[in-house]
Formats: structure tokens, C-alpha cells, sequence
């Protein structure tokens, strides 16, 4: 199970969509483009191949997990109604487990650990925005590559019927925002799957 929702759906399947997303609505020399490429880069491919040999019917999950036989796809089809945008927020997931508290949890190295790398992708993210936008927000705002790569990631990426179910927004607004969406990504695809591998 732990090999399915936290490592497969959250760490492979949950970024495709931004792989995606990002290659249909931002041109390479976008700076956006250029913070995220390199951590999506093979996202596609890994998790065609995954889709092809491990989670297909009969493929390496049927073999050999009892949840096999299709409970690997109810599992994280049951993770996904549960999933909002939010929970790829590194501070807010360990304010949310009430793990953030050094004197009550002093030796948790991973959180400690884990918000260094947050906070110097969230400081380098919000430089490169801030110097691209000359800190204005209204250029953010008036950026249609961005604001098309949320849009799509609202409607296709993590599609529901309800558009707002998965907590996607309408447009980002502020350099500030849109840094931490990328650093959201960045953090949930190269630090934490490269945590659950190890």
C-alpha cells in the first residue's frame, strides 16, 4: 500500500499532469519551464513504463502484492478523492500532522531536513520570479503562459467534475504564488520520491 499511494500516485502519477501541462502551455525559454523542466524531465516516460509493466492488468503488481488484481487501482483511485493541491505544500503537511514543534519532536531529521531543501527551492524560485516579473505581480497576472499552465491544470490535470474539488486556483496572482507552486512541485517530485526510494 505504502509503495502505491505514497511513493506511485503521489510522487509519479500526481506530477504528470504538470509534465504535461507544462510542455503544452509554457515555451522553453520560460523561466517556469526552466525551474520545473529538469525535475518533470522523465516523468512521462517512467510512468509509461510503470502504467505498461507494473500497474497494467497482469502486469508486476498482479503478480506479486495481494492487493493486486486490481486493489493497487482502488487504492489510489480512493487516494485521489482525497487529494487537494494543498497537500503538496511541504510546511502545511507537517503543521497539519502537528509535527512541527522542535521541543515536543526534537530529533526529526527528516522534517528538519526536508524544510532546508523547501526553504532554498522556495528562496531560488522566488529570485528567479521576482528578477523575470521586476517584482510585479500585474506582470504575473498578465502572464497568459502561466496563467493557462493553472488553468489546464485545473480542468485536465487534476480533473474532477468539479473543478474546484482538487483545490486548484482560477489564476495565480503574485510572484509569491506562483513561486510556491513550483517549489511544490519541485519538492513533491524530486525530494520526496527520491526519499521514498531510499
Amino acid at each position: 500500500i505504502h509503495e502505491m499511494v505514497t511513493h506511485l500516485f503521489a510522487c509519479h502519477l500526481l506530477m504528470e499532469p504538470w509534465a504535461v501541462a507544462l510542455e503544452r502551455n509554457l515555451p522553453s525559454y520560460h523561466p517556469v519551464f526552466r525551474l520545473l523542466k529538469p525535475h518533470l524531465q522523465y516523468t512521462i516516460a517512467i510512468n509509461t513504463i510503470g502504467r505498461n509493466t507494473l500497474i497494467a492488468k497482469d502486469g508486476v503488481s498482479d503478480k506479486i502484492l495481494s492487493i493486486g488484481q486490481g486493489g493497487h487501482i482502488d487504492i489510489m483511485a480512493k487516494a485521489y478523492t482525497y487529494f487537494r493541491l494543498y497537500h503538496l505544500d511541504l510546511p502545511e503537511m507537517l503543521s497539519r500532522r502537528g509535527v512541527t514543534d522542535r521541543n515536543v519532536l526534537p530529533d526529526y531529521y527528516w522534517r528538519d531536513d526536508s524544510l532546508k531543501i523547501w526553504n532554498a527551492l522556495s528562496k531560488y524560485a522566488t529570485s528567479v520570479l521576482t528578477q523575470h516579473y521586476q517584482g510585479s505581480d500585474l506582470h504575473v497576472r498578465r502572464d497568459q503562459h502561466v496563467q493557462n499552465l493553472i488553468r489546464d491544470m485545473k480542468f485536465n490535470g487534476y480533473w474532477n467534475e468539479d473543478p474546484d474539488y482538487h483545490g486548484v486556483p482560477d489564476a495565480v496572482d503574485s510572484i509569491k504564488e506562483l513561486a510556491k507552486l513550483c517549489t511544490m512541485v519541485t519538492v513533491s517530485y524530486t525530494h520526496l520520491r527520491a526519499h521514498e526510494t531510499s
